[in-house]
């Protein structure tokens, strides 16, 4: 070894420790890279709604069960030998076939000839179906066989029998369709009608025909079964009462049915082989002796040496044991008969031939090699169900490969016992070859075809964790590979593998399950049959497994509790519920919300798994996830609770189906000799509390009140997908608690109509007081008793402490979803509050002399001001915002003022469409969106209300014959007030029908997914190539901008597009940094989107804002690659666009509150919702008419940060340090700018306040061509120069105020005045070019460097040829181009570049 010199050591440690640096320092730019180029909102959550998927995954689920087993119980053996005498109708040549089951007739007496070919018949079966009875009828009558065949159909009963006739002694079958036998001398043959024999063996058979002709048996038993079945349909349409004749079809011993299968050894004009080295019972022997018969026809045709007919007789092993030469020999002729009818036979065709009987499996295999030995042999075998040839397939020249490796060592082997046998290398070549396969294979291609061959492989301990892999590698391809694995079988052989206690097939074996069970849930069963539960329980409760594992097996487990009593039982019994609660804080998202989902479905509908969790206070432990910075964990935590609360819904069909279920595994389990999967109920450690009744208990009740309360919190969550589980959740709650929550719903009409009459009450007496001044009546009027104390029905008992919480969870959770933004969450909330409303309509009126009745919300006939419309107020009110889109942009229906909007008329923000609530599982509601017809007014008209609220007499119908036109008529009234109270406890009886999550079912389907597929950095993803080039082309894009940028500019003022916006006012521009696109909002709720350089409006669409709600700021999102606009309005909501390229394809992907309810009366006169958005960090900031500024992680959809202003007037700018996002810059309405630095320890108060505009500040900026630079703009028409660091440089975060007033004391870097004589309304300061844009009322665009310096001005001229701009509205340069982008009042949007500026399409 070289000995290293200190000097050289020294440099080699300094080298290795640069490189070590240029490593880490090239890892750190990966990973900058890496985060500048990540988008958001492009998971498949956020992809098209689910549903349809969902229910096209249902769809793919194959038929791979057989719906019931067959078994073939009773085999009869009927051999017409007559050994010695040859049929008239044959001339055998000489020498010619004699051995019969491999047993030579002429060397034994002819009577025990034919007994000992008979029983070795018998014992070749019973190698494929031992437990068979088995009857031998040798040279029979036809009374023999009679009997023969009806004792074994009454023993079969229902179960397939198997009738077996040899014909070399008889003459072959007649086309009138008889066989022969003998008579009781054997001196004659008598036919036998296959008619009667089809007769008396019934259904299901199966026959096996060795005889010449025996393809004419095949043909006419079908024309006999046709002619069979005839008979049965006219016997069944005969008169009631009449006896069906003795044997006619129908009678007790006719056909069961046509399950009929056929195997015959040639065609209709065939005579058996004579070949004298093959045995004259060729066929039979290729049914039963498959091994033999192949290796001494494969000695035939080859010219192999060494090895003859006799050593073929002593290969050495059996043929169960796989070890042996023998045992392999017959493994590999399994493998290869399998794959080959895998291959050619239809599916349906395969698995009733191959998967239902064990018996006829066998028998097909060996038919196979009957095809090709006897086509050899110009004979044809034939078989009813037909199957295509596959003598010639390829599959045979590797059994023939693998015949000759065995043959070649067994001279050695039989010389020498002691000898090493060397196995054949078919297997490791078939799994290579389908490793070959999975590199390139798909769906669109053909399924591999050594699927087969690796269900056969599982049987081997030396192949099984390759053959494992691989087909985990297959399945993880789709639901289709997992629907070709359940056809061919793999379900038993990986059900079994559960049982091995090896540690290396853990990981594959919870992979392959997971996949199974993902696709077909119904195998829950039979994995609670073989306790299959507790091999995913013991992997779940094991921490040292890794986290992908034991989330699989928490899905598995999931699966096996969802719906199945027997399985929750199980469960919960192996302590399941302790196993997930400890684990409820693990660091791995997916686990996480799997192990709240196998908690979700262990207590779903089961009372003694929820006593059980509320000892262990799992409810509790669920409260800490509706935080988790995940939403998918969150939404389960909701889901999880939703479970929880409320009583078993349709308990007694679940608990009469769990029997069910409990009853069907026990005899499974039973018959199969396995132990009890779950005990007793008195075993299981679980026992229910003896309260545990279906009523309410007071601790239920008091624990769901808490729930309920705790669930608020959720109302704030960013993510659609929560708020939707909440209102799902809250439904449960109102059903659980029905009475209370209708209280609450009468309590707050009383309290409507109180504040109506009061109102009204106060308007009477203001009209009496102004017409009849100091009038003696009007003074009557006003203190007449009657209308003081007409409120007295209105009186309600004082409310305890559980009432006001049922009455906070009314209020401020459920109907605050009214106005949810996300279109979905706010109708299913409508769904919700008008089902309620229903039930309190149809029972409940107030208690007064007067008679006071309560419409029904849906009372759309009720006039303005009417009872009616006073009760539904609140709800019109709330449902404003979402029935907002009713009118923007699309359906062009139109909805009465008191039908709630953003139901069935609902708009969509393009036209034709709806509002999609993304692929997001749990957003795709099983609801009906339109709220519930309108109910019938209750009889009784209320003409006391009428006359307190001083209603016009046109206005209120003075009797009931005017309500025609309403459909109200008196019986009709009548019937249904008194129908009414048999009704109201319906109404909620089908919210969980209608009311729904699909959480669970969509977060399945990531497990039918592709768990393995590439992420976005790998070069093998599909959508690499794309993200690759938009990277390249942003990075040329801003690289050729800034080149331009260097050049300089010293104008701007070159008009290179006008774009005209519908008689809009433009209130924002946005530019694309990377295309030819401008975003356009206008003074409503319309944006447009414009590709500037053409001209051209590709999309315009509504932001779906409430009534007089506007847009008041925008971003974009993932602008490096598929661009999605992000919009706030001044109701607090920020709403981002998916699709916004085209106009069919834009959908709403989220919407939420961003900041509390701002302040109605501000909305017109502050900046509503201001925001900006930070790629690389993931984070929106948002602040406005509020004293804080929220800080949103758009990642986790939650808020991370609330920093106060501590400013008296609201925020009208933001703008963030866009690198690393510790600097916020905010620009008050009071003219100060304020800057917060999130790093300081005292990050909740301003470094530093610069006060120094005279106006409200318009804008803030954050240059990135002069760093530590600051620019702000005010209504008064200044732009001033701050530097932060005079503010930032003191580690104390002390706060710097300058004065007000300019002078000597500011701390202003650079004063410009830009506009004396008019209110400044615009400013744009570009990133990198230092230019600034100001704009004005009186039509001015000022275009100025930092220094001052008017590069440009753009007014308005009279000229022919003069520029025409309005007031000026909103200015935004272009992120990197010399471009600037003017809108106004007058709709029109402009467009101006610089001189330097180089069109795409120059």
């Amino acid at each position: 070894m070289e000995v290293i010199p200190d000097e050289r050591r020294e440099y080699w440690r300094i080298a290795q420790d640069r490189l070590g640096e240029d490593k880490d320092k090239e890892k750190d730019e990966s990973e900058k890279n890496k985060a500048k180029w990540k988008s958001l909102y492009v998971e498949e959550k956020y992809a098209e709604p689910s549903a349809k998927w969902l229910d096209a995954q249902r769809r793919k689920v194959v038929q791979w069960r057989m719906r019931e087993r067959m078994k073939t119980v009773s085999v009869s053996l009927v051999l017409c030998l007559n050994i010695g005498v040859d049929p008239p109708d044959v001339i055998k040549t000489a020498p010619c076939a004699r051995m019969e089951c491999w047993i030579d007739p002429h060397s034994l007496p002819p009577p025990k000839a034919v007994d000992t070919i008979g029983k070795t018949l018998q014992m070749q079966y019973e190698r494929w179906q031992p437990r068979a009875r088995y009857k031998l009828c040798l040279d029979p009558t036809v009374e023999a066989v009679k009997k023969l065949c009806t004792g074994m159909r009454r023993n079969a009963k229902d179960e397939r029998i198997l009738f077996h006739y040899n014909g070399h002694g008889v003459p072959r079958p007649t086309s009138n369709g008889e066989i022969w036998v003998f008579n009781r001398n054997f001196t004659q043959y008598i036919p036998l009608s296959l008619y009667e024999l089809q007769h008396w063996l019934g259904s299901p058979s199966i026959f096996v025909w060795d005889c010449n002709a025996a393809g004419l048996i095949v043909k006419t038993f079908q024309h006999f079964a046709e002619q069979r079945r005839a008979e049965l349909e006219r016997s069944s349409n005969r008169a009631p009462g009449t006896p069906a004749s003795p044997g006619s079809p129908g009678s007790p011993g006719g056909p069961i049915g046509d399950d009929y299968i056929h195997l015959a050894s040639c065609g209709p004009n065939e005579i058996l082989p004579t070949n004298p080295n093959l045995p004259a019972d060729v066929f039979t022997s290729c049914l039963t002796t498959p091994i033999k018969i192949a290796l001494k026809w494969f000695v035939s045709q080859t010219i192999i040496t060494g090895v003859t007919y006799d050593l073929i007789d002593k290969i050495p092993g059996r043929l169960n044991d796989r070890r042996t030469p023998l045992g392999e020999l017959n493994w590999i002729f399994t493998a290869v008969t399998d794959t080959i009818a895998w291959n050619v036979l239809p599916r349906p065709l395969f698995q009733k031939l191959f998967r239902q009987d064990l018996l006829v499996a066998s028998l097909f295999r060996n038919f196979l090699l009957a095809e090709r030995i006897m086509r050899s042999c110009r004979c044809t075998p034939s078989s009813y169900p037909k199957l295509p040839p596959t003598y010639n397939h390829p599959m045979w020249q590797a059994w023939d490969l693998a015949a000759d490796y065995c043959l070649v060592q067994l001279p050695k082997l039989l010389a020498n016992p002691n000898a090493e046998f060397k196995n054949c290398s078919f297997f490791t070549e078939q799994l290579t070859a389908f490793e070959v396969w999975l590199e390139f294979g798909s769906e669109e291609k053909k399924p591999p075809e050594q699927l087969p061959i690796v269900l056969q492989v599982l049987l081997s301990q030396q192949h099984r964790l390759r053959a494992l892999v691989l087909l985990a590698r297959f399945l993880d391809l789709g639901p289709w590979a997992v629907n070709q694995a359940l056809s061919v079988g793999i379900f038993p052989y990986v059900l079994k593998l559960l049982q091995s206690p090896a540690t290396e097939l853990r990981e594959v074996l919870v992979f392959i399950w997971a996949k199974i069970l993902a696709l077909d849930k119904s195998c829950q069963l039979d994995l609670v049959k073989d306790n299959g539960q507790f091999y995913f329980i013991n992997v779940l409760a094991n921490t040292r497994i890794p986290a992908n594992q034991r989330t699989q097996a928490a899905f598995i487990i999931s699966v096996v509790c969802n719906n199945c009593r027997p399985g929750q039982s199980a469960c919960l019994s192996a302590r399941l519920l302790q196993i997930c609660l400890a684990q409820l804080n693990e660091p791995d998202s997916m686990l996480r919300r799997w192990v709240v989902f196998a908690l979700a479905k262990l207590w779903e509908n089961y009372e003694e798994a929820k006593w059980a969790a509320i000892r262990e206070a799992a409810h509790e432990k669920l409260c800490i996830l509706l935080t988790d910075p995940v939403p998918e964990v969150r939404a389960a935590a909701v889901y999880a609770l939703g479970t929880f609360i409320g009583n078993s819904n349709n308990a007694a069909a679940v608990d009469a189906a769990g029997q069910a279920q409990m009853q069907q595994i026990q005899q499974m389990q039973q018959q199969a000799g396995v132990a009890p999967a779950f005990p007793g109920p008195s075993s299981s450690g679980h026992p229910m509390a003896p309260d545990a009744t279906p009523q309410r208990t007071e601790q239920r009740v008091q624990i769901e009140l808490k729930l309920g309360l705790t669930l608020a919190v959720v109302t704030a969550d960013a993510s659609p997908m929560v708020r939707k589980e909440l209102i799902v959740t809250l439904a449960g709650l109102v059903q659980a608690h029905q009475e209370q929550f209708a209280e609450e719903v009468k309590h707050q009409i009383r309290e409507e109509f109180k504040a109506k009459l009061e109102m009204e009450r106060a308007k009477r007496k203001q009209q009496v007081n102004k017409s009849s001044k100091g009038s003696n009546s009007a003074r009557s009027a006003t203190s007449d008793p009657a209308h003081e104390d007409s409120d007295d029905g209105f009186a309600e008992p004082e409310r305890d402490e559980q009432s006001r919480i049922f009455e906070f969870i009314w209020k401020s959770v459920v109907l605050s979803l009214l106005n949810d933004p996300f279109p979905e969450i706010a109708q299913i909330a409508q769904t919700l509050v008008g089902r309620l409303r229903q039930q309190v309509s149809s029972t409940f009126a107030p208690s007064s002399s007067s008679s006071i009745g309560v419409p029904s919300l849906y009372d759309t006939s009720s006039p303005s001001g009417s009872v009616g419309s006073v009760g539904s107020d609140f709800f019109r009110r709330a449902a404003s915002s979402t029935g907002a889109m009713s009118e923007s942009l699309g359906s062009g229906s139109s909805s009465n003022s008191s039908t709630p909007r953003g139901s069935a008329g609902a708009r969509s923000p393009v036209k034709g469409s709806t509002p999609q609530s993304g692929g997001r599982g749990g957003l795709t509601a099983s609801t009906n969106l339109a709220p519930p017809p309108a109910q019938k007014k209750i009889e009784k008209r209320y003409n006391s209300i009428s006359n307190l609220l001083n209603l016009r007499k046109s206005d209120q119908p003075a009797n009931d014959d005017d309500d025609s036109d309403d459909g109200d008529d008196g019986p009709s009234s009548r019937r249904s007030g008194e129908s009414a109270s048999h009704s109201a406890d319906s109404h909620l009886s089908s919210l969980s029908d209608e009311i729904r999550s699909n959480l669970y079912e969509w977060c399945c389907t990531y497990f039918s997914a592709p768990l393995n597929k590439p992420t976005e950095e790998d070069e093998t993803a599909p959508d690499y190539s794309q993200r690759r080039w938009r990277q390249q082309r942003n990075e040329h894009l801003i690289k050729e901008a800034k080149s331009f940028i260097d050049k300089g500019t010293k104008k701007l003022e070159n008009e290179i597009a006008i774009l005209e916006n519908e008689s809009h006012m433009v209130s924002l521009l946005l530019f694309h940094p990377f295309e030819n696109m401008v975003v356009v909002a206008d003074e409503k709720d319309g944006l447009s989107v414009w590709n500037w350089e053409e001209g051209v409006k590709i999309n315009h669409f509504s932001n779906c804002n409430p009534p007089m709600a506007r847009i008041t700021s925008m971003s974009l999102i993932n602008e490096h690659d598929i661009a999605m606009i992000c919009a706030g309005s001044d109701d607090g909501v920020v709403r981002i666009w998916n699709g916004i390229y085209s106009h069919d394809t834009v959908r709403l992907v989220t919407a939420w509150k961003v900041v509390a309810d701002l302040p109605l009366i501000s909305r017109n006169t502050g900046a509503g919702v201001v925001i900006d958005w930070q790629q690389n960090s993931e984070m929106l900031y948002a602040g406005g008419n509020v004293d804080v500024i929220r800080v949103w992680d758009l990642q986790r959809e939650l808020s991370l940060l609330n920093i106060p202003t501590s400013a008296d007037s609201p925020v009208t700018c933001l703008n963030v340090d866009k690198e690393g996002g510790k600097l916020v810059v905010a620009g008050c309405a009071d003219g100060s700018v304020r800057l917060y630095d999130v790093r300081q320890s005292n990050k909740y108060s301003p470094v530093a306040v610069f006060a120094e505009h005279k106006g409200p500040v318009i804008n803030v900026a954050k240059p990135k061509s002069t760093p530590f630079r600051l620019v702000s703009g005010a209504t008064g028409g200044t732009v001033k120069f701050w530097d932060h660091r005079v503010a930032t440089s003191n580690n104390s975060a002390s706060t710097v105020v300058a004065p007000a007033q300019s002078g000597s004391n500011s701390i202003a870097l650079k004063t410009i005045t830009a506009h004396t004589h008019s209110v400044m309304t615009a400013l744009s300061v570009h990133d990198y070019a230092p230019l600034i844009a100001t704009g004005s009322q009186d039509q001015r665009i000022k275009v100025m460097n930092f220094n001052g310096e008017e590069l440009s001005v753009i007014r308005y001229h009279d000229g022919f040829l003069g520029q025409r701009i309005g007031p000026v509205s909103s200015l935004a340069f272009h992120p990197y181009h010399v471009l600037l982008a003017a809108g106004a009042t007058d709709s029109l949007v402009s467009i101006y570049a610089g001189e330097t500026f180089k069109s795409s399409s120059n």
